[in-house]
């Protein structure tokens, strides 16, 4: 009996192949080659992990607490691991801010939905208007704020500028730039090097 059980259990294993592939799933179809595996995704790769990006530091907020305190961060994001993209909103007052990991102000640019006022460091003079004056008549607010940024600075040089949105004052400090309203509130900086002492056209020229 356990004889004749082995040999019918032979037999069958013998023709199984032979019967698939006669009856089974065929190799091909319309040019697609079809092949059958066990039941699972064999192919199947978990995502990469990868550790969160860190918030900004405290030597990162640091710079808007200086700027505008009123203000509260309400997006940011990072850049080459090394720079953040800052949104901060104080009712309509929108700043966006590209602080170094370090802590070192890159660029300030504002605006305003409400009042159409938009402030960027590389188009903010317009031709013909930009005048030097001394550190004495630029609102001291606006030094005592760019001082703090830039702990032992003085400015290089100092004017005073017209502007699509009025009168700014522009005071570089090395390689930066700021533009401060008469008020003394910082609202755009920038870099020489990437254009913040650019003058523009004024809009009746440039439609």
């Amino acid at each position: 009996m356990l004889r004749r059980f082995f040999w019918v259990a032979f037999f069958a294993l013998l023709t199984i192949p032979v019967m698939c592939g006669q009856s089974g799933i065929p190799s091909q179809v319309d040019g697609w080659r079809i092949e059958v595996s066990p039941p699972g995704n064999e192919f199947y790769q978990p995502p990469e992990s990868r550790e969160d990006v860190p918030p900004p530091s405290d030597k990162v907020l640091r710079v808007i607490r200086i700027i505008a305190p009123q203000l509260r961060m309400d997006e940011w994001e990072i850049e080459d691991e090394k720079y953040y993209e800052i949104d901060a909103v104080a009712g309509n007052d929108e700043y966006q801010f590209l602080i170094s990991s370090e802590g070192e102000l890159i660029e300030l640019e504002y605006e305003n939905d409400s009042t159409d006022v938009e402030e960027e460091p590389d188009e903010m003079i317009l031709k013909g208007t930009r005048e030097a004056c001394p550190a004495t008549q630029v609102p001291r607010a606006a030094l005592k704020t760019i001082s703090e940024i830039l702990p032992g600075t003085e400015p290089d040089q100092c004017w005073v500028a017209q502007t699509v949105d009025g009168r700014r004052y522009v005071i570089q400090v090395n390689s930066m730039v700021f533009y401060a309203r008469p008020d003394g509130q910082i609202s755009a900086a920038g870099l020489v090097d990437e254009g913040a002492l650019n003058e523009i056209s004024p809009p009746s020229e440039q439609s």
